[in-house]
């Protein structure tokens, strides 16, 4: 097992995940006050923002150690281009999960459903055409693992091409 910024992260798929993504979305706005998407983009499009918007699932295990750990735990949205075959560009958004007002919040909405949920986001104004992946990362760039749809576990990589 690897250990990731103090938070164990699973080396394989029958190892528990502290951490995963419920849900994600490239979208043309967020409201901040509801912590919700606007609209869905399918396409993103040249010199307009995008955002990825995500509600990410904790264990409760992970709320302890966010307790332990003063009430965040940071995590990054890594936007990279590709350039020709290759990732090329890097541009790293650091996303604080919990706060410590909200650990009591989170604590009963873990004991009540056996997780808490987190929404996030980071932007990016005038992406340039081509193909883009956006990672999601631990503060020591090693990546959050997600569950896949035949529940594999892999990194989290979000990938879409702008028009």
């Amino acid at each position: 097992m690897a250990f990731i910024a103090g938070f164990a992260a699973p080396a394989h798929a029958e190892e528990p995940l502290l951490l995963t993504v419920d849900q994600a979305v490239l979208a043309d706005a967020v409201d901040a006050g509801s912590r919700s998407f606007l609209h869905k983009l399918a396409t993103p499009t040249v010199r307009k923002q995008v955002f990825l918007w995500m509600q990410l699932r904790g264990a409760p295990e992970l709320l302890d150690k966010l307790k332990a750990e003063g009430g965040k735990l940071t995590v990054h949205h890594v936007w990279r281009k590709y350039v020709f075959t290759s990732l090329e560009t890097r541009l790293d958004q650091p996303l604080a999960i919990g706060r410590a007002e909200d650990l009591q919040k989170l604590g009963v909405q873990a004991a009540a459903s056996g997780y808490f949920t987190w929404r996030t986001w980071s932007d990016k104004l005038n992406l340039s055409p081509g193909n883009w992946r956006v990672d999601l990362e631990f503060d020591d760039h090693e990546p959050v693992m997600c569950k896949t749809g035949s529940g594999d576990v892999r990194p989290c990589q979000y990938p879409f091409a702008v028009n």
